[in-house]
């Protein structure tokens, strides 16, 4: 509970007498009085004898002598407008003050204007009788304010006159009006330091906890004004909150501690105020104290917190808090910041050491982790700096120096990056670690050289800070000091200069692969003279970043012209003009999109490009024209890059421009990177360009000189503009004669799709190159061309035909021994064993002349088989992965392994079981192989490649048949399962009673078995069934049609035999269930799969079979020498027909 505290000097306890004692009737005098006195007397009550007892300076004032109020009238009677200036005159401090501040009145009437005035004149003189006659004749103007919002009792309170207050408040003014500031008649009596008025107003039962504009209540005033009789007096008699909020949520506390008000705050204290409570901003008293440098406050906070050791709680509706175990000292607020911190960021020496005597914690950290070294290195004061690193030992002293904070700084990178050049060589001779980076990889001196801290740098330099070292973006010191202006200072650049690592640092590039010489020319001309020492000392103009660029590149973007002389001015600077960045632009190409036409002019005057080079490139014909009109001999000028105008028209998809030069003679030369113009006009974004050249008259020279080399302009249109190649192909047929007559022929010319031998051994290529390609990139429109199909015609009718009989006859010699040693063998005359019996053997083949003929059949096979194999393996080294690609590699492979097999077992004179099956399995694939023989005959061709493209659409569905069979053999081998009798029959008896005892059908067996009857007699339909690979063997029979249904279904269920259906309604749901799914569904799914669109197998057949006759033809030519390869090619054929029909592409060979 508060104690109560004596009343305020010169301060009544109630109002002697008031203005309506005299001047009212006294009815009304008698009313008001009575409400007056009721209040008093309410708060005589609640004080002890002790609080109403009348102080010396109260006897002392003017209220304490008699016939008060009648001197007063008799003055203000006296007084008129002639002496009020000496009334002014010998005015108060709070007079004066108040007349200044209320002499300003709102924009009403004249009238009320002027009454106002008198009146505010009355209040200010003390005219009691004067006011009240006024109020009388107007009683709104105690409702009036003036411009500033200030009421005749603001006026009152100011000047401190009790009866003028009275008669206010009996003429209806709020004793609670604000003002435009929001301050009530109690906020200005504390502000005027009226006590008496102050406690006056408080018997008139103002409002004390009413908050000002500011959020200032009278409580928080007096504490800012160290008005410790106010306070006490606001805390004795009214019931107020001493934890209120003020302006930005401070407390009491908060105020004193800002303004030092020790003796309030001593007073606040007492009366319980909470030292733990933050402002709206989360500052506690102790920080405000340290940061106002109010050091009582602070003494007294502390001295307070030890004496009670206990923490307090927010108010309600806040996170209430203990504080039990926390120190003041070392209380951080809504930043983290302790009351050091605060301390070192005002640099007060004083408080700096009290706190630390005071036990605060050197190593605590801020919520940016930031010690309260890094503020003092941030503050840059050594004597700061000093004097806390001198209060640990060595030890904690490395700690805190090498701390860094949320972004990664040292005390030392803060001590640079102010420039603080005296508190960093403090700190490095305190072994402050210098190469620490921060979270951008920066080193101390690399963030000074961003910061362009210059005196921090040369410091850090002459400490022996590396200047080699990089931050995250793999950046020196040398282009951070040129992108961020630190080398504007002279001093810095010579320092840089003069170090050892200067030549290493001009050439280091970043991780955008940028040199120190791309940022100078980045900068521009402020950086001019740092790029002519770059030059002089070495840099590199051909140097290029990740985007290609070179520094003459990045000069030119940026338009600086001096820089661009200076480049140039070097051999490597003039080369870098013709290089290009990633978007293939030169420099020139930048400056000019940029406008930077002095630049281009420059540029231009260092290039040697032509007008033609321009009029070609933008596509201008009329200009071009113009040009060569006046100057013919400029039409092959080649510029900095090699290219001719034909070059660049081409590679800008000028089409006119292009015909225009190629007619006018242009030379087809290569540009600085060897390409023709060709190279540049045949891309897909080129069409029309393209078109031209092929219909140039001029494009037979072109074939002949790049056809069938790198840069080959068929090939080109055949990975670029396929749709274009069916041109060039048409070029090479002429038709002669009417169609419908005998003299009708078509003269194909080969000489586009077939090299040369000579040619052939320059480029390394393979013979059908380009027909290649089109398989490769599946140009199917181009494979079935006429021309191509003519080629191939040609070449089949020439050598192939014949290459393939020998072939053929072959391997009918190979298949013929073959047939006639298997089947001359008696299947059933073999041994059971594998060893030798040569009684058995000769056995076998009966005569002596029979074993002749199988020995010479099987070295024969043998051989043959051998050599097959022996090509195969040649082939698998010398194609590689392309061998392992095709499927009938590994059959052929298969079938002359097998072969060699039965052969060498037949040499040996086998004659077990094993050597009759390997013999009908190498028939098989021998046979079968045989079909891959008839592949490139016209008429069976076809349909050999169409057998493929269906066995591979049954092996992909090959996966679903075999579970469809499963899943419906599995359960007919369940419902079709019957006793094995042989089982039965040995059992002994007791366990067959046991059975029938327990089981139907086992009981039926038992009675027939006693009967003399076989029960287990089944059909050979159902013996299918016995077994699960006999039933799905059977069922793949069945799927097939074979359903054999009175057999399987009908029979056993008429029978009267339970064994054999013994589960008929399910066996019946299964068995229609199968066929719907197996015969019907399946046989549809894999007829859908195998046939498909007829027409479109053909087409893929065809197809694959023109792609494998190429490479056979390909592999043909690129074996035989270089005069068999001139005789067996031919560049022109003739032939009767065309090639046009559809036919044409199935049976062109």
């Amino acid at each position: 509970m508060r104690q109560p505290i004596d009343p305020p000097s010169g301060r009544p306890t109630n109002p002697l007498i008031t203005v309506t004692d005299v001047v009212l009737p006294p009815p009304h005098r008698h009313s008001i009085y009575r409400r007056h006195r009721s209040f008093v007397s309410e708060t005589e009550e609640s004080l002890s004898e002790g609080d109403l007892f009348a102080t010396q300076s109260y006897l002392e004032s003017p209220w304490f002598q008699p016939n008060v109020l009648e001197e007063l009238l008799a003055w203000n009677s006296d007084t008129n407008g002639d002496n009020l200036d000496t009334a002014s005159g010998t005015a108060s401090r709070s007079e004066i003050s108040a007349s200044y501040r209320f002499s300003t009145l709102k924009d009403d009437s004249d009238g009320a204007k002027s009454e106002l005035m008198y009146a505010i004149m009355y209040v200010n003189q003390n005219k009691a009788g004067e006011l009240f006659d006024l109020l009388v004749e107007n009683p709104d103007l105690v409702e009036m304010s003036d411009s500033r919002g200030n009421f005749l009792i603001h006026y009152a309170v100011t000047r401190g006159y009790l009866r003028i207050i009275d008669l206010l408040i009996s003429q209806g003014a709020d004793v609670n009006q604000q003002n435009s500031q929001g301050q009530t008649p109690l906020h200005l009596a504390i502000l005027e330091q009226q006590v008496t008025t102050l406690y006056h107003l408080i018997l008139l039962g103002c409002n004390a906890e009413i908050a000002d504009n500011r959020d200032n209540q009278p409580i928080h005033l007096a504490c800012e004004m160290n008005d410790a009789e106010s306070l006490k007096e606001l805390v004795r008699i009214t019931h107020i909150d001493i934890n209120a909020a003020g302006e930005f949520g401070g407390t009491v506390i908060h105020c004193c501690c800002r303004k030092n008000s020790t003796e309030c705050l001593k007073i606040v204290l007492t009366m319980g105020a909470d030292m733990f409570k933050a402002d709206a901003i989360g500052k506690y008293p102790i920080h405000v104290a340290v940061s106002s440098g109010s050091i009582d406050c602070l003494r007294i906070l502390l001295d307070h917190e030890n004496l009670t050791k206990r923490g307090n709680q927010g108010s309600e509706g806040e996170i209430s808090i203990c504080f039990m175990d926390q120190h003041l000292i070392n209380l951080p607020d809504s930043e983290g910041e302790t009351a050091l911190h605060l301390a070192v960021n005002s640099g007060n020496i004083e408080m700096i050491d009290f706190c630390l005597e005071h036990g605060s914690d050197l190593t605590a950290l801020q919520y940016n982790n930031c010690s309260v070294v890094h503020y003092a290195a941030r503050r840059g004061e050594v004597t700061v700096l000093s004097s806390l690193l001198n209060w640990n030992d060595g030890e904690e002293t490395v700690k805190l120096l090498s701390g860094v904070n949320r972004s990664g700084h040292t005390p030392l990178h803060l001590a640079v990056m102010y420039n603080h050049a005296d508190l960093t060589a403090y700190l490095i001779k305190r072994c402050s670690p210098m190469e620490i980076q921060d979270n951008n990889g920066w080193t101390p001196l690399l963030l000074a050289i961003t910061k362009c801290a210059i005196a921090a740098c040369l410091t850090l330099i002459q400490f022996g800070a590396d200047l080699n070292a990089r931050d995250l973006s793999q950046r020196n010191a040398l282009q951070l000091a040129i992108l961020y202006g630190a080398l504007k200072e002279e001093t810095l650049w010579k320092q840089i200069r003069e170090h050892g690592l200067y030549g290493r640092l001009i050439n280091e590039e970043d991780e955008d692969g940028c040199t120190a010489l791309h940022y100078a020319t980045k900068v521009g001309g402020s950086m001019l003279n740092v790029t002519r020492d770059l030059l002089a000392s070495g840099a590199n103009c051909l140097r290029q970043n990740g985007a290609r660029e070179t520094p003459l590149y990045v000069a030119a973007k940026q338009g600086c012209i001096a820089t661009v002389e200076s480049l140039l001015r070097t051999d490597h600077g003039l080369w870098s003009m013709n290089t290009l960045d990633a978007n293939g632009c030169t420099p020139l190409h930048i400056a000019a999109a940029n406008a930077h036409s002095n630049v281009v002019a420059l540029l231009i005057a260092n290039g040697r490009r032509t007008p033609l080079h321009w009029a070609a490139r933008v596509g201008c014909l009329k200009t071009c024209k113009i040009i060569l009109g006046a100057n013919s001999t400029i039409i092959d000028a080649r510029d900095f890059r090699g290219m001719t105008a034909l070059h660049y028209a081409a590679e800008k998809n000028h089409d006119s421009v292009v015909t225009y030069l190629m007619d006018s003679g242009a030379k087809f030369s290569q540009d600085g990177n060897g390409f023709y113009f060709t190279s540049l006009a045949f891309k897909k974004e080129n069409f029309k360009a393209a078109r031209a050249i092929i219909y140039n008259k001029r494009w037979d020279e072109i074939i002949q000189l790049l056809n069938h080399t790198d840069q080959c302009p068929v090939e080109e249109i055949i990975r670029e503009i396929p749709d274009l190649c069916p041109i060039i192909l048409n070029r090479y047929i002429k038709e002669k004669g009417n169609p419908r007559k005998s003299d009708y022929e078509v003269t194909y010319d080969f000489t586009v799709l077939q090299p040369k031998a000579d040619r052939l051994v320059k480029t390394g290529r393979s013979p059908l190159h380009l027909l290649r390609v089109m398989i490769s990139l599946q140009r199917n429109e181009l494979i079935v061309h006429p021309l191509c199909l003519a080629l191939l015609r040609c070449k089949w009718k020439k050598y192939g035909l014949w290459f393939h009989l020998i072939s053929v006859a072959f391997y009918v010699n190979y298949l013929t021994c073959l047939t006639y040693l298997v089947l001359d063998h008696d299947p059933m005359r073999h041994t059971a064993n594998t060893k030798l019996n040569e009684t058995c053997y000769n056995l076998v083949f009966d005569t002596l002349e029979k074993r002749k003929v199988q020995a010479v059949l099987s070295y024969s096979i043998g051989i043959t088989a051998s050599v097959c194999e022996l090509q195969n393996i040649i082939l698998m080294f010398t194609e590689g992965s392309k061998f392992f690609k095709n499927v009938i590699n590994f059959y052929s492979m298969a079938v002359f392994a097998v072969s060699i097999t039965y052969s060498v077992m037949s040499l040996k004179k086998a004659t077990h079981h094993q050597f009759v099956e390997l013999g009908a399995i190498a028939l098989y694939l021998a046979w079968s192989y045989f079909v891959i023989h008839l592949m490139r005959f016209r008429l069976v061709g076809i349909f050999v490649v169409m057998l493929f493209q269906v066995a591979r659409t049954l092996g992909k569905s090959a996966v679903v048949v075999i579970l469809v069979m499963i899943s419906c053999a599995l359960p007919f081998y369940v419902l079709f399962k019957v006793p094995d009798n042989q089982i039965y029959q040995a059992m002994p008896e007791e366990k067959k009673l046991q059975l029938a005892h327990c089981f139907s059908t086992y009981d039926y067996m038992y009675n027939n078995d006693a009967n003399g009857t076989d029960s287990l007699n089944v059909t050979p339909m159902l013996s299918a069934f016995q077994t699960p690979q006999l039933a799905i063997l059977n069922v793949l029979s069945m799927s097939l049609g074979d359903f054999n249904f009175v057999e399987t279904i009908i029979a056993p269920l008429t029978d009267g035999n339970p064994l054999t259906m013994h589960f008929p309604e399910v066996t019946l749901i299964m068995f229609v269930i199968f066929l719907l799914f197996a015969p019907m569904i399946l046989t549809n799914l894999l007829v859908g799969l195998a046939v498909g669109d007829i027409d479109t197998v053909r087409k893929q057949a065809a197809i694959r079979l023109i792609s494998q006759t190429v490479d056979w033809h390909d592999n043909i030519e690129g074996a035989v020498p270089k005069h068999i390869y001139n005789y067996i090619v031919s560049t022109v054929w003739t032939s009767k027909s065309s090639l046009d029909s559809p036919s044409s592409v199935c049976y062109c060979f």
